[in-house]
């Protein structure tokens, strides 16, 4: 950002501000090409601030998450290390008592069966649930291609018409809309 933004932005801040008295001032409205380009002008010099402010917060973000990805490797070893001496630990007890568990006041070591599925080739397990009447446990998911579907279409009285075949789709409706476009320069 430079000078002439800063003093765009203060003349701004100065319209926003409340007066001494704590009365606010009267609306600025736009009524002409001057007062639009005002407007543009301190819209242009919020953006350019914003930006400013994006890249700093980028870069300090980048800096913390250097950080942390480093404080975040000696935990992890750190974990395992402990989580590795604990397991093995366990593991000794297991053999000499089949019952073992053991609490303490920070935490719990235990055993718990659990069952592992290796699903194999996920496309033939498909094919044959299907093939063997057992669809019920196969997902299909079915849903519309609503950027194909809107260049098929045509819209006339807010209903939605194949251009091709004249044919109204059910449950599609539009409304045309239209909104206002402020592009920036500079």
């Amino acid at each position: 950002m430079n000078w002439l933004q800063d003093e765009e932005l203060e003349e701004l801040n100065e319209h926003l501000t409340p007066t001494s008295e704590g009365k606010t001032k009267e609306r600025f409205s736009i009524t002409d090409l001057s007062s639009l380009n005002w407007a543009l002008r301190k819209l242009s010099s919020l953006d350019k601030k914003r930006l400013g402010e994006v890249n700093l917060a980028n870069a300090e973000l980048e800096r913390i998450n250097m950080w942390f990805a480093k404080q975040d490797v000696t935990y992890q070893e750190s974990k395992q290390y402990l989580e590795g001496l604990v397991r093995e630990y366990a593991k000794e007890q297991r053999a000499i008592d089949p019952k073992w568990k053991q609490k303490s006041p920070y935490g719990a070591v235990g055993f718990r069966k659990a069952k592992k599925y290796d699903y194999g080739d996920e496309e033939k397990l498909v094919k044959y649930l299907s093939e063997n009447g057992m669809g019920e446990f196969v997902k299909v998911v079915k849903t519309p291609i609503k950027t194909e579907l809107k260049k098929a279409l045509t819209i006339v009285d807010g209903k939605a018409i194949f251009a091709s075949t004249g044919e109204v789709l059910p449950e599609i409706t539009a409304e045309e809309t239209e909104d206002v476009t402020i592009k920036l320069e500079g």
